[in-house]
């Protein structure tokens, strides 16, 4: 009975990090194991697995959680190369990662980009989700 218990509390947690970004813990509550998998495949980039990343839906609290990761791995990538990623992504799409970044500039663990504004941290990225 201790076993299955174990099994089932250790399966029920998803990652806790990918590759040195920190999956906060609501965020973790919402996600599934394929989103470990596509964020280890961006940081990877594989420009699919970006798209994939950028554009899961994740609601309440752990959207700035999910921002928060954003930024983490387009720190990781590269600016550059995440907007070739995205770029003929919908406008709606884009509207969807630009707020979802907004949310993670302001996340509290966050502290270097806190009162920072998108334009500020990630220019290009902030004029290409305008257009």
């Amino acid at each position: 009975m201790i076993i299955i218990i174990s099994m089932t509390i250790i399966s029920c947690n998803n990652c806790n990090e990918i590759q040195g970004i920190e999956i906060p813990e609501l965020l973790n509550r919402q996600i599934d194991d394929s989103y470990c998998d596509t964020l280890d495949k961006a940081i990877k980039l594989d420009k699919e697995a970006i798209i994939k990343i950028s554009t899961y839906k994740i609601s309440d609290a752990g959207g700035y959680e999910h921002g928060y990761v954003l930024i983490r791995l387009i720190e990781k990538i590269g600016e550059q190369e995440y907007l070739r990623a995205i770029e003929n992504l919908s406008l709606e799409e884009k509207k969807s990662i630009e707020s979802y970044l907004w949310a993670g500039l302001g996340y509290g663990v966050n502290k270097i980009y806190k009162t920072k504004k998108l334009n500020e941290v990630l220019p290009l990225l902030a004029e290409l989700l305008k257009r």
